[in-house]
């Protein structure tokens, strides 16, 4: 009896332990766990980095950990765990000794090979992405708990963070993040796609958004289409205290108008048919971070109201609820249209806008930045012959020429894809001027006498002297129309409903006058 009861007290000991052993190792899953959301939650290659070298120093063991990024065929520091902490700025390790060892079944161990870390050997943990390294962890550590307890770890954190820095490397090449070191740029290296700061106007709007990043006030930023308000946005975010939360963006003049508010602010279960579950809005899921209303001017006026009352006191009720909710977030706004017009045509509450404009930030035209354009043009053409796998292009005198003396209509996105095309037609070969659209021939006009200035119509080009004057003024007005007609569509993104109210013109009369002259406004989208 006195052996059984011995037995039985040995067994309650082992479960005790056992279950100690699992809440321990519960726990620490669970903050690995969110250790690698935290990694997917970022929002740029840097700060992912900086959570991957914090997770290896608290989940692996490591003393001191470093990342390491794959740009342009060689690893680049991307973060590392502490100020106190040595490591070159490149590392001198080639994508094959990595490949080996993620080919071999104990991956996580010394390299003899790697420099990085004084000492003997650095324990090297590669960054797996969906077909090949990415990047590497690298620090000292214990080789042993690497290989034992911590494996299981560091396999996990490897794989995930390794395909979160893929899937930004290749929004790199794509385009929609570009990475410039200028040293004039006061903003985050992420932002150089629109951001060279040469030019005076530029260099004022840096300036000032620098300033705006630090403070938690409302802010409008106006400027054309293809100026970079949601860039300036997204930076205002991330230098801001806020960095850590949620970016939402709402684009107004994208949502049908019997969908605004539910879209801003939510809706209960059976507010309206179709409402099966609880629907929470942008404002709310922007909780602790910003709200980006793009294309504000778009806004319903019942709408408008809402949003001022949300202005107040950060107040609001979903659509069909009764319950208060709050949410702690900063608007910052973006429009093309003139708001003050808008508010003499009734069309856009003052209030509203005394509300949102607290701080303006004007952005701009390509234009009007003329020190911009060849830096910018550089920047974006390396950034395409990266994605296409084509040798880096040389821009030569003529083609700068080409490209100073047009006044670029649709600013930085038009540039992007004038340099696409000719990126790719020139292959091999770089850019010639032949590549360019005949638009930037020398005739158009140019970004230095634009200065200041918004483009003008040419009433005397093409004209003839063997045609009567109602000849000439009929050819002209359509001219003029075809003209107008495009700058609106450009302005509201191919929305042809936006651009009959811009243009207060009946919408079928809009749509009559795209048919006559065979005007696509879905280009207009694709281009946007």
């Amino acid at each position: 009896m006195f052996t059984e009861s011995s037995q039985m007290l040995r067994y309650a000991e082992d479960l005790a332990c056992l279950y100690k052993s699992a809440k321990q190792d519960r726990k620490r899953f669970r903050s690995l766990e969110q250790a690698c959301l935290n990694v997917v939650r970022a929002l740029s290659p840097e700060e992912a980095a900086h959570r991957i070298a914090r997770a290896g120093v608290e989940f692996l063991g490591l003393e001191s950990a470093a990342v390491y990024i794959s740009r342009r065929e060689r690893f680049h520091l991307g973060a590392k765990s502490n100020d106190g902490a040595e490591f070159p700025p490149t590392a001198h390790v080639s994508a094959n000794e990595l490949e080996l060892l993620l080919d071999q079944p104990d991956e996580f161990r010394c390299a003899p090979w790697c420099d990085l870390v004084p000492g003997d050997a650095a324990v090297v943990i590669p960054l797996r992405g969906r077909s090949r390294a990415v990047g590497f962890i690298v620090g000292e550590g214990d080789i042993e708990a690497l290989l034992g307890p911590n494996q299981a770890q560091a396999q996990l954190i490897s794989s995930q963070a390794g395909v979160v820095l893929e899937n930004f490397l290749l929004e790199e090449r794509r385009g929609r993040t570009l990475i410039t070191n200028a040293p004039s740029q006061p903003l985050h290296p992420t932002y150089g796609e629109t951001f060279f700061g040469e030019s005076p106007r530029m260099q004022k709007v840096l300036g000032v958004v620098e300033r705006l990043s630090e403070v938690d006030s409302p802010v409008l930023l106006l400027g054309e289409t293809g100026t970079g308000k949601s860039l300036i946005a997204r930076a205002l975010h991330d230098q801001s205290p806020r960095a850590e939360g949620p970016f939402i963006t709402v684009n107004c003049g994208a949502i049908p108008e019997a969908l605004v508010e539910s879209e801003l602010f939510g809706h209960e279960a059976g507010a309206f048919s179709g409402a099966l579950k609880q629907h929470r809005g942008k404002v709310e899921q922007a909780q602790g971070g910003t709200l980006f209303l793009d294309e504000v001017g778009d806004l319903p006026l019942p709408i408008q109201v809402k949003l001022l009352n949300f202005l107040e006191d950060r107040r609001f009720c979903r659509v069909g609820g009764e319950e208060e909710q709050v949410a702690d977030v900063r608007v910052i706004s973006a429009t093309n249209r003139d708001l003050e017009q808008q508010v003499a045509s009734s069309s856009f509450r003052q209030d509203l806008l005394f509300r949102l404009n607290v701080f303006t930030v004007d952005l701009p035209p390509l234009r009007e930045r003329g020190a911009d354009v060849i830096p910018l043009a550089q920047s974006l053409a390396l950034q395409i012959a990266e994605r296409y796998g084509l040798p880096t292009p040389q821009l030569d005198a003529e083609l700068c020429e080409r490209l100073r003396s047009y006044s670029w209509p649709g600013n930085v996105r038009e540039l992007r894809n004038v340099l696409e095309k000719a990126v790719i037609l020139g292959g091999q070969g770089g850019i010639s001027p032949e590549d360019l659209p005949s638009a930037t021939a020398s005739g158009s006009p140019s970004s230095a006498s634009a200065e200041g200035s918004a483009d003008t119509f040419c009433f005397t080009c093409g004209f003839e002297r063997d045609k009567s004057f109602s000849e000439s003024k009929q050819e002209l007005i359509e001219r003029w129309e075809i003209s107008y007609i495009d700058d609106l569509l450009n302005k509201t993104r191919g929305n042809i409903a936006g651009a009959a109210r811009l243009a207060r013109l009946d919408k079928k009369n809009l749509h009559r006058k795209l048919k006559r002259y065979g005007i696509d406004a879905r280009a207009h989208r694709r281009s946007a």
